[in-house]
């Protein structure tokens, strides 16, 4: 949609289409092999006020859990409940977003590593970790985790945003693909810039 495309890609961008069965197969191999207390991949619901997709309505029962889960976290002695609100509260966190960004169609992948910090409820002695790494942000530091190890990601189509450098644009994700079964297209959105 064009109004993406001035969003997102003014300068040039791309839109990537993943195989999403094949993106759940990873992340099942993902949850296999390492620990992740968070890990999960769902469509984005947009929050519509007064619509049953209402962030309240989402996050009704991380509210009616939050005495018993800060009492808990209080103690140093999590209950069931706090394992309950805090797959709630991280489902309907990360899994809302505003109603003006619908368009988008959204799908996302959530995934926390389990810490090293013993403290933590989400700590497990025995379990295998997946490697922090860092990377430089302009004056940040950013911290990430590298996916499905050299496996790449499952990419079956890469559209070229409208810009008035699409074809140098095009030229390069096609070099980027070449031996790679993915379909690469301009899209007709036209440039108006």
């Amino acid at each position: 949609l064009l109004s993406q495309w001035r969003g997102y890609g003014a300068d040039g961008g791309v839109a990537i289409e993943v195989d999403t069965l094949e993106l759940e197969r990873l992340m099942d191999h993902e949850r296999s092999v390492y620990a992740h207390p968070v890990l999960h991949v769902g469509d984005v619901v947009y929050d519509r006020p007064g619509e049953e997709s209402n962030i309240h309505v989402k996050l009704e029962k991380v509210l009616s859990l939050l005495p018993n889960l800060l009492g808990g976290i209080y103690n140093l002695e999590p209950t069931d409940e706090t394992h309950d609100i805090l797959e709630e509260f991280i489902f309907g966190t990360t899994l809302v977003k505003h109603y003006g960004f619908q368009e988008e169609s959204e799908v996302r992948i959530v995934i926390a590593p389990t810490p090293n910090n013993e403290s933590s409820i989400f700590y497990e002695e025995r379990a295998v970790r997946k490697p922090i790494r860092y990377r430089r942000k302009g004056d940040t530091e950013v911290s990430y985790i590298e996916l499905f190890g050299q496996e790449p990601l499952p990419i079956k189509r890469v559209i070229v945003g409208p810009s008035r450098y699409q074809n140098t644009n095009y030229q390069a994700v096609c070099d980027c693909v070449v031996g790679r079964d993915i379909q690469v297209v301009k899209s007709e959105t036209p440039y108006r810039g």
